[in-house]
């Protein structure tokens, strides 16, 4: 039977020895694969042990509503023989007046909501559904027991085997896609497995509660206004003065380098870098990953190319056309306070491509411009190689 760890909130330890030599972590719960599945908001509190050498620990079950989930788009979709044809009407049904980033952000919020109603007329519970085919079969099956079946209930035994595999393959997808694993092979099946990888990521991912000045809490609301007020505080800049470098001088580039810097992005290069972006994550609040974009490339590239070639003529980017989440990474086992998690931007898939495009560009230069013992910017420079480089230089000198 596999089990597994849940967060733990209080003490460290669970067993103290009576003359405080010694201590311990020896009492826990463990739950299985279906008891996260079904409470995924588990958490154990170590209590106060008063003059007991156990701690008591208590486990509180409580699935919080956090808000809706943000759209994400699936893979599973193109397994739809009418889902490109579909996108293609969508999109051209959707006018927007105004500049391209505006023009793009709209047109996909608008293919957001189409695509949502879309997904659930044409694929809806996909368990429901598995559970209700494999019932169907098993009346059939039961008739077959007593006697010979006829010719229609054949092939209708043959019809829902095949919607069987149809929907266990658009499942499988799914599941792998929230899994994120990256090493199994394409065609591989075990749900069961994704299934258990979906559940930890889950459980890892969740935040369950915060302590906020020494208390305890699980109120959404107050957790989401904690964490709001924390990264203000942070992502604030102070009202100090930035040094002046006037007097230092910097390595300078060519013209032709400059040239090559600003000229205008040609669709060869923004479909290469499109292409160069990994194909299933989707983190960004878009909600649209890159597999998308390939697939609908031929209804989407006119679009996403009128966005970049505006940000190459004015050099910046409307307000509201490059948002990001923000997500919590913990820096420790068992997080229980905002310093105690790492923050990481999770980038829309425009901006991602446009971030890629002028990286691919600075990158040609960098080497012209950074200093001989300051290597680190230059491509294929790790930290042991910047070191050794930064010693050489001053041996030779």
């Amino acid at each position: 039977m596999e089990l597994e760890d849940i967060q733990v909130v209080g003490r460290k330890f669970t067993w103290y020895r009576p003359n405080g030599m010694a201590r311990s972590k020896l009492d826990r719960f463990l739950i299985s694969n279906g008891w996260a599945t079904a409470w995924p908001g588990s958490t154990q509190f170590i209590l106060s042990r008063n003059v007991s050498d156990h701690c008591p620990i208590l486990l509180k079950v409580a699935n919080l509503e956090w808000g809706p989930k943000p759209f994400r788009s699936l893979d599973c979709w193109f397994q739809d023989k009418n889902f490109m044809e579909f996108v293609r009407k969508a999109w051209s049904e959707i006018h927007v007046q105004g500049t391209g980033a505006l023009i793009l952000k709209e047109k996909l919020k608008g293919l957001k909501g189409k695509l949502k109603q879309w997904h659930k007329d044409n694929f809806g519970n996909l368990q429901k559904q598995l559970s209700q085919v494999e019932a169907s079969l098993d009346e059939i099956d039961k008739k077959a027991d007593d006697r010979e079946l006829q010719d229609a209930e054949r092939t209708e035994r043959v019809l829902l085997q095949e919607k069987f595999w149809s929907l266990a393959k658009r499942n499988e997808s799914i599941l792998r896609q929230q899994s994120r694993v990256k090493w199994m092979a394409e065609g591989d099946c075990n749900s069961k497995y994704f299934h258990s990888i979906v559940n930890w990521r889950r459980k890892q991912n969740m935040i369950s509660g915060l302590k906020i000045a020494g208390a305890w809490v699980e109120d959404p609301q107050q957790v989401k206004e904690e964490v709001r007020n924390y990264f203000k505080d942070r992502f604030s800049e102070g009202g100090w003065r930035r040094p002046k470098m006037d007097s230092v001088v910097f390595n300078q580039i060519t013209e032709a380098d400059n040239d090559d810097l600003v000229k205008v992005f040609q669709e060869s290069k923004i479909k290469e870098a499109v292409w160069e972006c990994n194909g299933s994550k989707s983190p960004g609040p878009d909600g649209f990953n890159f597999k998308f974009i390939k697939q609908c490339w031929d209804n989407l590239k006119e679009d996403i190319i009128r966005f970049i070639n505006e940000f190459h003529t004015f050099g910046r980017l409307p307000r509201g056309s490059n948002p990001s989440f923000i997500a919590l990474v913990p820096k420790k086992v068992d997080p229980q306070q905002l310093s105690e998690y790492r923050p990481i931007s999770l980038i829309g898939c425009m901006y991602k491509i446009l971030a890629k495009l002028l990286a691919k560009r600075i990158k040609k230069v960098l080497p012209k411009v950074i200093d001989p013992a300051q290597p680190r910017g230059v491509s294929f420079t790790g930290l042991t190689g910047t070191q050794l480089k930064i010693v050489l230089f001053w041996e030779g000198r």
